[in-house]
């Protein structure tokens, strides 16, 4: 927006509804308002943005970080649920305006506001009585949360809110416990899943009858680390295998023993491991499709197997070769004459396409392609200026927020 004379009367008052409800004297008052309205429109004018209406001044002052925070306390007394919503979501914001906004008529904004991480904790003490659901489940989630708040909403009638407090990395030991032992089921699958639960709750939990749990064990970052509980889930269920096989640290061995399992859901948990060595994804590049799918995309995938499966007759294959980071240049180019727009749509996303591929990809017959390219960080401002007309509003809106094409 460009900075015109009504934007300036409009942060005015702002600014004076604001200091207008504090308790500054008035020449503080002054000094406040004034740096605050220099620094607001200072940042405003060197912003990408494009509206010019009023209304949409004020969502982008609501979610700037660096809007001042006698701004941020002016836009509390917005009509607009989503200005108000922004407001409770911004880092910058006052522990005085997060208080204010814990008694908003919109259950929204008071979950915003039970989100954010700066939430100071008497906000949070105050907001686990909410009425809604949704504002306690986010309590229970924040990490600010203290134990005397997740004792309280760990006896929550509401099976959510039990879950965010198993799940929440700051619950205490003794809070685990009890939750772990809750009548339902997804509640200890998430204190199964939490990275701070012991081995002794896992290793009770690793026997439990319901599969989720267990495969809830089999995802925990620790579980690694206990040989045997490791090797425990390694002969469960298929689906318990497929979480191992998935689980960034399981040891080179297992992963070695789960590369040869019968169940394609297994192995193809081990071809979509990030930390997989290259060696054993060579073993899994003519399985199935859905194994292949992961070798495909698996950023230790060698280049001598991504040229292979850029051939690969599935287009689901080709395209998560598309995207991987390590697919290069010449690779790229092929796939960019690919017959699957999906691929195409990948190999524009693909940090690595070269700026003529994308001038190339800029007039495909698709349009998620071409808005694809309209989103690219590399695309020419030439290619941007000519989707800025394309006859798709996605396209020319995905343009107009492309740093590149501001400034060219």
């Amino acid at each position: 927006m460009k900075i015109n004379f009504v934007v300036m009367i409009e942060l005015y008052n702002i600014i004076k509804r604001s200091l207008a409800n504090n308790n500054l004297g008035n020449i503080n008052n002054l000094f406040t308002g004034i740096k605050a309205f220099i620094i607001t429109l200072i940042n405003y004018q060197k912003s990408d943005q494009t509206s010019g209406d009023i209304a949409n001044f004020h969502w982008e002052l609501a979610k700037n970080q660096y809007t001042p925070v006698v701004v941020l306390e002016g836009l509390t007394y917005d009509e607009d649920l989503k200005v108000r919503e922004k407001i409770a979501e911004n880092l910058n914001v006052t522990n005085y305006t997060l208080k204010k906004l814990a008694n908003d008529e919109s259950d929204n904004v008071r979950k915003r506001i039970a989100k954010n991480p700066n939430c100071p904790f008497e906000v949070l003490g105050q907001l686990i009585y909410d009425r809604e659901k949704k504002v306690r489940i986010q309590v229970a989630r924040n990490p600010k949360a203290l134990d005397i708040i997740l004792e309280k909403l760990a006896k929550d009638d509401e099976n959510r809110v039990r879950e965010g407090v198993a799940f929440n990395p700051n619950t205490p030991y003794n809070i685990l416990s009890k939750l772990a032992k809750d009548a339902e089921n997804r509640v200890r699958e998430k204190v199964a899943r939490n990275p701070n639960t012991p081995y002794n709750i896992l290793s009770e939990l690793a026997e439990d009858d319901e599969d989720r749990v267990r495969e809830g064990v089999a995802r925990n970052l620790n579980i690694p680390y206990y040989n045997d509980i490791l090797e425990k889930l390694t002969v469960d269920k298929k689906n318990v295998r497929a979480k191992i096989a998935e689980n960034p640290n399981t040891p080179y061995l297992i992963l070695k023993k789960l590369t040869n399992d019968e169940k394609c859901i297994v192995r193809g948990g081990v071809a979509f491991n990030p930390n997989t060595p290259v060696e054993l994804l060579k073993q899994l590049v003519d399985d199935k499709k859905l194994v292949r799918e992961g070798v495909a995309g698996n950023p230790k995938t060698s280049f001598d197997i991504l040229q292979k499966l850029a051939h690969d007759e599935d287009y689901n294959v080709r395209a998560s070769v598309a995207i991987n980071p390590r697919t290069l240049y010449p690779l790229l180019d092929e796939l960019a004459d690919d017959e699957n727009y999906e691929v195409r749509k990948n190999v524009a996303r693909n940090f690595n396409t070269a700026i003529e591929t994308l001038d190339y990809l800029a007039d495909d017959k698709n349009e998620y392609v071409r808005v694809s390219v309209a989103r690219s960080h590399k695309t020419s401002v030439e290619t941007l200026e000519k989707l800025s007309n394309d006859e798709d509003e996605i396209i020319r809106k995905a343009v107009s927020i492309n740093s590149n094409f501001k400034r060219g």
